[in-house]
Parts: structure tokens; C-alpha cells; sequence
């Protein structure tokens, strides 16, 4: 047969952080500071409380954990690759560290003396998912201690406290009512939820308290008043792929998705239903798959015998490697289109993607600079060795939204219902270019909003063919 083009689209995230970090304790001392002996081993959740087991540590006033990959910092330090700090059994805990008070060639950074404000994340960061969603964790320390370093939210220092609900929505309610009752928190930031987004939903509309942006894969994130999304839901991202896949590959389009996640099942209805008559083209072949599934080698044959052009495919980065390396033994010569949280950084080395198209609900996760300085910077500051991926944009997408939300704050204690009314007065905020224009109302879900960028990889390097530049 002629050339069988795949478009493979992939949900969840592959992401490995790896790097080291010296122990704070340690680095405080060579600083001259006076370290109390507590007794506790770093990483166990000393000074947690219980229930918020798989959490990090409540870091010192004004004191962020920072990311595995990246290196603690004390003042007029500079960032010192060390021995990784220990992640208690179920992983979220780190170890609280203070971020640099010196910025590279700009001088003395701002100094965030007012109140402390404390805010939670909760991740899937266990379980069959919890290493695929692991680059959440790790970009909220990096953005915390970048927003400490650049004077708080107007003037308040953030505390941030992560935990991992393993994907189960009774345990991310329990987690966040802990959270919320026993730690002090007013508002979430950057939670990927993919599983269990809607288990805290009722608690937190009683209580009032926000969840400010996050994965943006469950259509849950636009019915609720409480959850305030920084981008598009992944409906976009969907037809969107849909569509470069008609582009690049061709009318007749095969859908391969997995049974792990309600996100692949919205693929699938997406997909049964319009997004890809309405690209032109027509759904082929279905079939679901499980992304521990090891070889791909018959849905391959099943895309050569139909005379497949785009292959569809939601799993996650390393089944999308074995997928090409699969269809490649096969002699079905693929180009692939992946979108949202499945594109990382690590694709670039598979052999076999390169030409890969993709599509994203969040700003391309691979731009360092422009409207994306800042986002650079403090990866290169704070985090230098993440694997760089699409939850690392939702997370640091999350923290700019509450940043805006935060421009009038009070000088006094901090509350939800402060947070609240700075997202409300938010009006066609679009994160310094970073996102489609965002509209909240008081009490009424977000607008939904189904917009997407367009990204490449050739020759390893991945780029944004249009920019910033969005379709709708």
C-alpha cells in the first residue's frame, strides 16, 4: 500500500525530573544560619499533619519546597546541585527550602513582607497515572520559589503544600478538607486532577474556596463556580488534532484509546460523534487500548490492512514510542500529531516522531522567552533539569492566574473570599499573552472555552509554527 500517515494524539504526560539537591540543613549551615535539631529524617512529613498523607512538608514562613531537579537556595546563594532529597512512601512530600534573594544580573530581588498566604495542590502523583503527572509537583515549587523571589502576591509570601490523592476522588476530598481545615489553606493552585477532580467539588462550593487553574482534562473544571480553568478545556486540543490530522495525514482516521482514564472515553465520544467529520475526514477504525499494554503490533497491522491515514490515538508518551516503534517494524511509515499533556519534552528522542504535529488547550510548554521569560528564567533558575512538558505549562499557567487574581490583594490576613473577588474582576485577562482571553462571573461556572495552539518537532527540536497565535 502507499504511505499510511498516523496522527497519534496522547493524554496523559511522561515526565521524569531528575537532578539533585543538597539538604537545606546542610546549605544553612555553610550559610550561617542556626539549624535546631529536630530528630525527624528529611522527606518524612515531620510536622504534617497526618491526614495528609503523600503531602509536602508546610515549609518555614516564606519558604517554598523546592522541585526534585532543581537545587535549594539560601540568601545570596546560588542554586548548588547536592544529594536529592527522600520522598516519603506515596511520594509529595519535600523539603522545605528559602529561594534566593539574588537574581543573575538583575540585582536584589523584591522582598514579600506582608501576610503569608498558604495555598494546596493536590496531584495524581501515585497509582497507575502518578508517575505521568509528576511534573505538576515538581513546577509548583518552582514557580512558588520564583514568586517569593519576585515579592509574593502583592506583597504576601506564599506557602505551598502538595499532596497526592493516587487518582481517587474519596481521597482527594479528604485531602482537601484536611488541607483546608487543618492547614490553613485558601485556595488551590495548578491541581492535576485528571481522575478525581469532582471528589472535593460539593465541599469546596460550600466552603467557598477556589481551585485556580489545573490539567483542564475533565469537562468538570466549567461546571463549577469554584474551579477556574487558565486555558482551554482538552475539547479543543481534541478537535483541533482532529483536524491536523485530515491536514497531515488524510481522510481515513483510526482512534486508539485507553481504558484508564475518563479523558480517553471523552476522546472516543469526541471522536465517534463530529470532531473528525467536521475536519473533513471519517472515523475508520476504533479500538481501546491500556497503556501498560507492551506491544502494538496488531492494531499496526489492523492500520495497514484498513488503509489507515491518521492514526488517533489517546495514551501516553511512552505508548505513543512503542506505537511508532511498533508500526515502523511494520512498515507503516507514520507521522504522528499528539496534543495537551502527552507532549513532553522526551519525545524528542524517539526516533520516530520526528515531524510530529501537536496540539495545546495551555501555551506551548517550549518557550523560554518573550511572554515566556519569565517562565524560562525561573526553570532555569529553580528547576534546569524537568523534562519540560505540557503539565509543567498548566501548572505555571495556574500560578500567573493567581498572580493577576492577587494584583489588589489587602495588606492584612488573606482570605478565599479575597482571592475570589481578584478573580472575578479579572476581565479578558489573557496571562501576558500566554492564554485566550479569560472572563470570570460571580457565581456561575467558567465560559467553556475550546481554543488551541499548534506546535512541531523536527529534527528534535520542538517549535510553534503560529506562535501564540490560537485557533477558537
Amino acid at each position: 500500500m502507499g504511505r499510511s500517515v498516523g496522527a497519534a494524539i496522547c493524554l496523559a504526560l511522561v515526565l521524569s525530573g531528575c537532578g539533585t539537591q543538597i539538604e537545606r540543613a546542610d546549605i544553612a549551615r555553610a550559610a550561617g544560619e542556626v539549624v535546631p535539631d529536630t530528630g525527624a529524617n528529611p522527606g518524612t512529613g515531620t510536622g504534617t499533619d497526618p491526614a495528609v498523607a503523600g503531602g509536602g512538608e508546610v515549609a518555614a514562613p516564606g519558604s517554598v519546597p523546592v522541585a526534585p531537579g532543581s537545587s535549594p537556595v539560601v540568601p545570596g546563594a546560588t542554586p548548588v546541585p547536592g544529594t536529592p532529597a527522600t520522598a516519603a512512601p506515596g511520594g509529595g512530600r519535600t523539603n522545605p527550602t528559602t529561594p534566593n534573594t539574588t537574581k543573575p544580573g538583575a540585582g536584589a530581588p523584591q522582598v514579600a513582607t506582608k501576610s503569608e498566604i498558604k495555598l494546596g495542590h493536590i496531584g495524581t502523583y501515585s497509582g497507575v497515572l502518578g508517575a505521568i503527572f509528576n511534573g505538576g509537583r515538581e513546577m509548583t515549587a518552582v514557580w512558588a520559589n520564583w514568586v517569593n523571589l519576585k515579592g509574593g502576591l502583592n506583597g504576601h509570601p506564599v506557602r505551598v503544600i502538595t499532596a497526592d490523592d493516587g487518582g481517587d476522588p474519596s481521597r482527594n476530598l479528604s485531602l482537601t478538607r484536611d488541607l483546608v481545615e487543618n492547614q490553613g489553606v485558601v485556595a488551590f493552585v495548578g491541581n492535576i486532577t485528571p481522575l478525581s477532580l469532582n471528589g472535593a467539588k460539593a465541599y469546596l462550593e460550600q466552603k467557598q474556596i477556589p481551585i485556580v487553574g489545573g490539567d483542564l482534562t475533565d469537562v468538570g473544571w466549567y461546571q463549577s463556580p469554584m474551579f477556574f480553568p487558565q486555558g482551554a478545556l482538552i475539547d479543543g486540543p481534541l478537535r483541533g488534532s482532529a483536524a491536523l490530522a485530515v491536514k497531515h495525514g488524510g481522510p481515513k482516521v483510526a482512534l486508539l484509546y485507553c481504558g484508564e482514564a475518563a479523558a480517553c472515553y471523552r476522546a472516543r465520544d469526541l471522536f465517534q460523534g463530529d470532531a473528525v467529520t467536521k475536519a473533513g475526514g471519517q472515523l475508520a477504525y476504533s479500538a481501546q487500548v491500556s497503556l501498560a499494554q507492551p506491544d502494538f503490533t496488531a492494531e499496526c497491522l489492523q492500520l495497514r490492512f484498513r488503509e489507515i491515514d491518521a492514526l488517533v490515538a489517546t495514551v501516553d508518551g511512552n505508548s505513543l514510542a512503542r506505537i511508532a516503534r511498533d508500526c515502523k517494524q511494520q512498515n507503516v511509515d507514520v507521522q504522528y500529531v499528539s496534543f495537551a499533556l502527552a507532549l513532553v519534552d522526551s519525545l524528542r528522542q524517539s526516533p520516530h516522531l520526528d515531524g510530529l504535529v501537536g496540539t495545546t488547550g495551555l501555551f506551548p510548554w517550549m518557550l523560554r522567552d518573550k511572554e515566556a521569560a519569565d517562565y524560562g528564567a525561573a526553570l532555569a533558575r529553580f528547576g534546569p533539569r524537568i523534562n519540560t512538558s505540557g503539565s509543567t505549562a498548566a501548572v505555571w499557567g495556574s500560578g500567573l492566574l493567581l498572580q493577576a487574581a492577587s494584583r489588589g490583594l489587602p495588606a492584612g490576613t488573606v482570605t478565599s473570599a479575597d482571592i475570589l473577588d481578584g478573580l472575578y474582576a479579572l476581565k479578558k485577562e489573557n496571562l501576558g499573552g500566554l492564554a485566550p482571553p479569560l472572563t470570570f462571573r460571580k457565581g456561575q461556572p467558567a465560559p467553556m472555552m475550546t481554543c488551541w495552539y499548534t506546535i512541531a518537532l523536527n529534527k528534535g527540536v520542538f517549535s510553534t509554527p503560529s506562535g501564540l497565535k490560537y485557533t477558537c
